[in-house]
């Protein structure tokens, strides 16, 4: 992995360099991860790129490589794309490894033992239990919860500074997980001043797309957030920050998205963004994107 990095120059065509890496090094063992592999889907959303990338993976595959191992990670809710189509040949049960949700007991103990070790207590003991159970099969559970857990004891000792508990009345007075996440963005929303709060809009709706009626997250290149209009560029920094300083929105060196599928599901202000714009419009607006 370290030579692969080093052999590969910037654009170039990974493939192409992959190959003449595995020919030239008969004798090195390489493993290529491929990681959110659903991304095909929930980023890409112009076609040809796609199928290009599908195609060229299944080309590279069929060369049947001993000296290469390539691992694919996705969420399991995309897999049905993927089992038909270009990669159908190689999508084969006994190359498939499907990691288990974490169990509610499990969700609990991550509720309550980093409270315990640190003195925060529930208010009542039973508090873990509920909140376990609302994130409970949820996609991305672990952020989520670590997101909830401290908005919600943020807001407790601001109310009681002299107590260190969690209680249900404040939980239940934010609506729960999903009520945490769509009161953080709201406020944020109302503090941003209005040319403020159309960057975010925009961003927002790039960072968004539409699959089988559903509303799900997808990344966008940093560089799909450097504008000509160097006030706008600003304004777009500044929304940045505060968005990830917030954990709503996470980011590298590469790429930036949101942080929680349940913001990009349940924000009622994006829905009625989305729905001004048009699903229709939405899947243009990318489209256009990447055609350009």
């Amino acid at each position: 992995l370290e030579m692969l990095e080093i052999y590969l120059p910037e654009e170039a065509d990974p493939f192409s360099t992959l190959i003449d890496l595995l020919e030239n090094n008969p004798s090195k063992k390489v493993l290529w991860v491929i990681d959110q592999f659903e991304e095909l889907i929930s980023l890409c959303s112009f076609a040809p790129l796609r199928d290009a990338f599908l195609q060229q993976l299944d080309d590279l595959l069929k060369r049947e490589f001993t000296n290469l191992r390539i691992l694919i990670t996705l969420r399991i809710d995309f897999e049905p794309h993927f089992v038909e189509g270009e990669l159908q040949s190689h999508w084969l049960p006994q190359h498939r490894h499907e990691l288990p949700n974490l169990s509610l007991d499990e969700l609990k103990d991550i509720i309550h033992k980093p409270a315990q070790s640190v003195g925060v207590f529930f208010d009542p003991p039973s508090l873990p239990d509920k909140i376990a159970g609302q994130v409970f099969g949820v996609t991305g559970a672990l952020p989520l919860l670590s997101f909830t857990m401290e908005e919600l004891f943020l807001k407790c000792i601001e109310i009681k500074p002299e107590e260190r508990s969690i209680s249900e009345i404040e939980y239940e007075k934010l609506k729960g997980v999903v009520g945490i996440i769509k009161m953080k963005a709201e406020n944020i929303y109302e503090a941003f001043a209005p040319s403020h709060q159309h960057v975010l809009k925009m961003i927002m709706l790039r960072m968004v797309s539409i699959e089988g009626g559903e509303i799900t997250k997808r990344a966008i290149h940093q560089s799909e957030l450097q504008f000509e209009d160097e006030t706008f560029n600003e304004q777009a920094q500044g929304v940045i920050q505060t968005m990830i300083q917030n954990r709503l929105w996470v980011s590298d060196k590469e790429r930036i998205e949101p942080a929680h599928d349940e913001l990009v599901r349940s924000w009622p202000r994006l829905r009625v963004w989305i729905d001004e714009l048009g699903t229709d419009n939405l899947r243009l607006f990318h489209q256009v994107r990447y055609a350009s």
